[in-house]
């Protein structure tokens, strides 16, 4: 027996420790370069230049001396802290430019060293940054040195996103985006916001350009210096129209003008005729162009009234599409694909969940004429977080320096405030209403909010609409959740879709007709799972609510990467890829693509008679779950020791425990008997139940919460999709569960010198959890309740009712087998629990904040 016990207690640490390491692969083995797009960005002006910083950079961990060569742009997947580094030349002739660092996205805080002296610090990844080198600490006359501390490791409460953001991509670490040098005249000019009021008629415009001028410390500003803006064609070829002049004085070191001028005729910016302007802004010495910047200009205007859109003053009903693309490293001709591929949907948004794309994606957007929302990464955050001085100015910094860094594109169309970011506390309205409206003042755009979970009573009234994400649910569900908005002055717009059924779910294809949807030859399951997602999509096309509602966005664009493996694709080679989009990873096409182009284009496709996938059934369950019947009554009535022993345990405890207690001896066989059987049972409920969410989201991101290990979490997606697998190992982690007691209980016996031994302790053990043994009836069956009536939160209450009475009868055995008081025996289970539970749920809380987010996913099963 003392063998048996010492393996559940090593299975045990061996688990535990498992699922609390974050598991740690080297940065490097993980390192991907990207491709670097500086070519390809908008030309410096003649007078200014450009130093690809892009290529090979030495880079190693902070606290190690070694380095090795990488490629820049480029990511790596673990939490680390590194320096990256690499040298750069100048010559004498910088020594009267001004030079500025510009970085495209860092991820995720990093500090800008320059000659071994410190710059800057920035946080927020994926948002572009500049820092100015300052003259007396550059070398114009041989080499340079810059260096970048880069810290991707997430806190649990103060990193956006916290470490714990459930529904977004993974964000890398690293030099994730293009880093260059621009060096610019000695006097300088820069665009920093263009803003626009319409007339009612949007007959004419009124522009307005902020400009910014800059000179050196001590340089001469000529007599006679004039700033001129303008209007022109996206060519720079022909001015639309004439802006004013304005002498620049000097005063300190630079100054500012603001310069409004009407556009009495103008070709409107719209998805479907994307006309583009530029505002130029000149420095001129007499006609010499001192400097220029130049900033593109879409007199395109998404409005509100009451619950509907107005596209430049037009009602319109928004089709789109979420994408998760602020991860992938994208070339020019990838993002160019994407953008026609969202077009030839019939879509004129992209909603873009997690980061915010590379800059080079919004300037095709403009180009192609394609809406754009831009969000903040904040997901399913607890209210304490939103309440916290520290967290709320990280989050206000993000959504501004969003704002500036995007803000100029014309094809923005709204900014996020997150998702799930409403609120229970009475401070936390406050915040979000205040965040909504500083977005409001950086920006002429409206503001909307994401809800899934929360209740549509705590919406931050300063917000123009929503965005109710029913990802995953079903069109009766749909129609349940849309009535809560009903009352609502504001449009409310739905964001749809689900995931493909995988193996097991499906067994063949509904129509007997050649897959007409996707591009490349699929499996016959492939081409079924590809029709059940299509089928879902059509019937929530056909919902009231979705085409009633002010828009529709379908979720998603294509198949993309998480960090993590994911429970729903446990049977999946990878698990990792979420398979949810309308086209492959690769782009290819599937059925929904073009069920959603034609209800964009509003004419349905009805070639296909589809139906919905058929729930799945293992016959193991019940076939289990007899046969623990049969051997249990076999032996109740073949063991006559064995039926009195169970009497007496459930009549007679008292008497049973101090036989344990004075070494009367209790047949080890009847003791594995009723262990095993206990275990089995456990197992195969607890089996049943991950059986039954193992499609659920809110579940997966509960298992990340709790799974450090992507080892440990991907085997567990694994399992519960196979239950010949998951029922014998869950039945092991319940007797380890009994191996665990039994050494908290040996320590306390230690403690209170009472002798007893090992076999003693595990036998009260496990008879006092011989309750479990009532739950043969319901184990056949129990998977079947779960997934086929209205009585599975009755199903799984009853099970932790078993556990209570389990834990009421492990106090008394206790109390009995020791020989102490109630309060005593009170003192010393608080103890032990403080000991096992409390222990590991403080640890939990500190590295992943459990006991912040527990409330948050009771909320979610529980439903709004």
């Amino acid at each position: 027996m003392f063998l048996f016990f010492r393996c559940l207690v090593l299975l045990m640490v061996a688990v535990f420790f498992g699922s609390a390491s974050a598991g740690g692969d080297d940065w490097y083995s993980g390192y991907v370069s990207r491709p670097g797009l500086v070519d390809i960005l908008r030309k410096p002006a003649a007078n200014r230049r450009l130093i690809n910083l892009s290529g090979t950079w030495q880079a190693g961990k902070i606290d190690e001396d070694s380095s090795r060569e990488i490629q820049v742009p480029g990511v790596y997947e673990s939490e680390e802290v590194l320096v990256l580094s690499r040298t750069f030349s100048l010559d004498s002739s910088y020594s009267e430019l001004n030079l500025t660092l510009v970085a495209l996205g860092i991820n995720d805080r990093c500090r800008i060293f320059l000659n071994g002296e410190y710059l800057q610090t920035h946080t927020g990844g994926h948002l572009p940054f500049q820092v100015y080198l300052p003259e007396d600490k550059l070398n114009f006359f041989g080499k340079n040195e810059i260096a970048v501390q880069v810290d991707n490791k997430r806190s649990a409460r103060q990193t956006i996103p916290p470490r714990h953001a459930p529904g977004l991509p993974r964000l890398y670490g690293g030099i994730a985006r293009e880093i260059f040098i621009v060096a610019r005249p000695a006097l300088s000019v820069s665009i920093l916001k263009t803003s626009y009021n319409y007339s009612p008629d949007f007959e004419s415009c009124s522009l307005s350009v902020k400009t910014q001028v800059d000179w050196q410390s001590g340089a001469t500003v000529p007599a006679g210096l004039r700033l001129v803006i303008d209007l022109v064609d996206s060519s720079a070829s022909q001015v639309v129209a004439k802006g004013v002049s304005i002498s620049v004085l000097p005063e300190g070191n630079r100054t500012s003008a603001l310069s409004t001028f009407t556009i009495p005729q103008y070709v409107s910016w719209r998805p479907d005729r994307p006309e583009r302007y530029q505002a130029r802004a000149r420095l001129l010495q007499g006609r010499t162009v001192v400097d220029q910047a130049v900033a593109d200009v879409g007199f395109g205007d998404l409005s509100i009234s009451g619950s509907q859109f107005l596209i430049n003053g037009e009602p319109t009903v928004l089709h789109g599409v979420d994408a998760y693309l602020g991860n992938q490293g994208l070339d020019p001709e990838q993002m160019t694909a994407a953008v026609k591929r969202i077009k030839a949907l019939g879509a004129d948004v992209v909603r873009f969940v997690g980061p915010p794309p590379h800059p080079h994606f919004l300037d095709i957007c403009d180009r192609l004429g394609l809406l754009v929302f831009l969000e903040i990464p904040l997901s399913f955050v607890p209210d304490q977080y939103l309440t916290d001085s520290q967290f709320k100015e990280k989050a206000t910094d993000y959504a501004l320096g969003m704002v500036q860094a995007y803000g100029g594109h014309p094809c923005v169309g709204a900014w996020g405030i997150g998702v799930d970011v409403g609120s229970r506390h009475d401070e936390t309205p406050a915040f979000i209403d205040e965040l909504a409206g500083r977005l409001k003042e950086e920006s002429d755009v409206p503001v909307y909010a994401v809800q899934r979970f929360l209740d549509p009573e705590q919406i931050c009234p300063n917000v123009d609409f929503v965005l109710v994400d029913c990802f995953g649910e079903s069109p009766g569900e749909i129609s349940k959740k849309s009535a809560s908005y009903l009352h609502l002055n504001k449009p409310v717009v739905f964001s749809v879709g689900g995931l493909l059924p995988q193996e097991g779910q499906v067994s063949a294809p509904i129509s007997g007709a050649p897959h007409q949807g996707s591009e490349t030859s699929v499996s016959s399951l492939a081409r079924a799972a590809e029709e059940h997602q299509a089928y879902l999509l059509d019937q929530i096309f056909s919902a009231k609510p979705v085409e009633m509602s002010a828009g529709v966005f379908v979720n998603s664009l294509q198949d993309w990467p998480t960090s993590r493996p994911h429970v729903r694709f446990g049977r999946s080679p990878d698990n990792r890829l979420f398979r949810s989009g309308m086209r492959t990873q690769a782009g290819n096409k599937r059925l929904a693509f073009d069920v959603v182009q034609g209800f964009f284009a509003g004419t349905k496709d009805r070639r296909l008679d589809l139906e919905p996938a058929p729930e799945q059934n293992p016959a193991l369950y019940p076939l289990i779950g007899i046969a623990l019947i049969l051997i249990f009554l076999f032996n109740f009535h073949r063991n006559r020791r064995l039926h009195g022993n169970l009497r007496r345990i459930f009549f007679y405890s008292h008497g049973f425990y101090s036989e344990v207690r004075e070494q009367r001896k209790i047949s080890a066989g009847q003791t594995f008997f009723v262990c095993g059987m206990s275990s089995l049972i456990l197992g195969i409920i607890l089996s049943g139940i991950g059986f039954h969410l193992r499609t659920s989201l809110v579940f997966d991101s509960f298992m990340n919460l709790l799974l450090g290990a992507d080892a440990l979490k991907g085997g567990l997606a694994r399992l519960i999709w196979s239950p010949a697998l998951s029922v014998p190992l869950f039945s092991i982690l319940v007797m380890s569960g009994f191996g665990l007691l039994v050494v908290v209980l040996k320590l306390a016996t230690a403690i209170l010198g009472r002798r007893l031994r090992v076999g003693q302790l595990f036998t009260f053990t496990v008879w006092a959890g011989a309750n479990f043994l009532w739950l043969l009836p319901v184990v056949p069956i129990f998977h079947r309740i779960l997934a086929q009536t209205g009585w599975g939160v009755l199903a799984i209450i009853l099970v932790a009712g078993f556990l209570g009475w389990f834990g009421l009868r492990l106090f008394n055995a206790v109390r009995i087998t020791l020989g102490l008081s109630l309060p005593r025996t009170g003192v010393l289970v608080a103890v032990m629990l403080m000991l096992t539970v409390g222990s590991a749920a403080l640890y939990y809380h500190e590295q992943v904040a459990l006991f912040d987010y527990l409330p948050l996913y009771w909320h979610s099963f529980a439903g709004p």
